[in-house]
């Protein structure tokens, strides 16, 4: 494996969750907030936010191309992570990421199955039903180029048979081709295939294969941190902001007050003053988060409350509500440590006013019922021990 990685995601929930296999094995893994904050970080494993998915495709390839250019060198594996089901500029951004790089091909790769994503005859399919959008219709709407599709008897087949065909659709002059997935092995033999091409494959991924990329990456000795921090005596609490309203995770905000001591508010109605003192009693704060123009005063006067010490972690769900609030705290970039579960990343911030705390994100529709109390405990039982931070070298040129 090449010894650098670089991971471009479109949204920052995306780049954590792509990047956390890599905190556990390759040390450090760091996150980017935004290509504005971009550095060259003491890291083997990088990622950056470019905040793209709600832009227009035209305004995301330029901010896509322009980063991809920065950053791309011969000696890196560099990643394009995308929705799981296909949401945002995809066929955007890939091509612009492929005009960065020569002789290059994307391989399309976005089964997740621990989030129940597979791909079948080029479809996504998400818990056994197939989407209606298609990356081959992405492709050829933003592009005009065609997608090849390579089936799973191919990849069945081993990493030998599946670099073959690559190495012969690159030959022809394919630009695009998607692979089917269906579990964890198919995914572990794409990542054997990407290992022994003989072109610049730009893998286009979901969490799945970058989790089977970095299982191939492991390095002795990595400290397992979850192990370290078994102390479950803190008696902070922690604090949530959800900003989806994704069915998935209003089901795991019930889930957390029917177990957990939660405080349930609504960003334009609570106070810091209550915060405080609810977190101070040990009860954790969930707060929805609707998008109304004064929330990030409100989410301000959180990160507050925060910094006087009475918090043991936070958590944002949603690409957007993580990104306001990494904002809030100022903290530029994110230090990944582990994984809740699979898509559920736990990182520290590494700068701005809540340094060194432990921050979990999550996609709005991841996640079983229990992810929210899940990562409420995850949380309590990092409270006593801190991570140091490595900061990141000079801003690039």
């Amino acid at each position: 494996m090449p010894r650098d990685l670089v991971i471009l995601a479109d949204d920052l929930t995306g780049a954590c969750d792509s990047a956390a296999p890599f905190g556990r094995t390759v040390s450090p893994a760091v996150v980017f907030v935004s290509p504005v904050a971009m550095r060259a970080p003491a890291a083997n494993a990088v990622a950056y936010s470019t905040n793209t998915r709600s832009q227009d495709g035209p305004v995301a390839r330029r901010i896509v191309g322009e980063l991809a250019a920065r950053v791309a060198r011969p000696e890196m594996l560099l990643i394009k992570k995308v929705d799981s089901t296909l949401l945002g500029n995809i066929g955007y951004e890939v091509d612009a990421v492929l005009d960065a790089l020569p002789r290059s091909m994307a391989v399309v790769a976005t089964a997740f199955p621990a989030m129940g994503r597979q791909v079948v005859e080029g479809r996504v399919r998400v818990a056994g039903r197939a989407l209606e959008r298609d990356i081959r219709e992405l492709v050829r709407d933003h592009t005009g180029g065609i997608c090849h599709t390579i089936p799973l008897c191919v990849v069945r087949g081993g990493d030998v048979v599946l670099t073959h065909v690559l190495e012969r659709q690159f030959a022809e002059g394919a630009r695009w081709v998607v692979v089917d997935g269906e579990c964890d092995a198919d995914l572990d033999v794409v990542a054997r295939s990407l290992k022994q091409l003989t072109f610049n494959a730009l893998p286009v991924v979901s969490g799945g294969l970058t989790a089977a990329l970095a299982r191939q990456m492991v390095l002795p000795g990595r400290v397992d941190v979850s192990q370290l921090c078994a102390d479950a005596s803190a008696t902070r609490g922690v604090v949530a902001f959800v900003g989806s309203a994704n069915a998935v995770t209003q089901a795991q905000i019930a889930e957390a007050v029917r177990h957990e001591n939660i405080l349930l508010l609504d960003l334009n109605d609570m106070s810091a003053l209550e915060t405080a003192s609810a977190l101070r009693e040990g009860r954790h704060v969930v707060i929805r988060v609707g998008w109304q123009p004064s929330d990030r005063a409100h989410i301000d006067a959180v990160a507050r409350v925060c910094i006087s010490g009475a918090v043991a972690g936070v958590i944002a769900t949603g690409g957007d509500t993580a990104q306001l609030v990494c904002s809030a705290i100022s903290c530029t970039f994110l230090q990944l440590e582990d994984e809740v579960v699979p898509g559920i990343a736990q990182s520290r911030c590494g700068d701005g006013l809540l340094r060194n705390s432990p921050f979990i994100t999550k996609a709005g529709g991841f996640g079983e019922a229990n992810a929210i109390v899940q990562s409420i405990q995850h949380l309590r039982r990092l409270a006593t021990f801190r991570q140091p931070i490595t900061s990141p070298r000079s801003t690039l040129s």
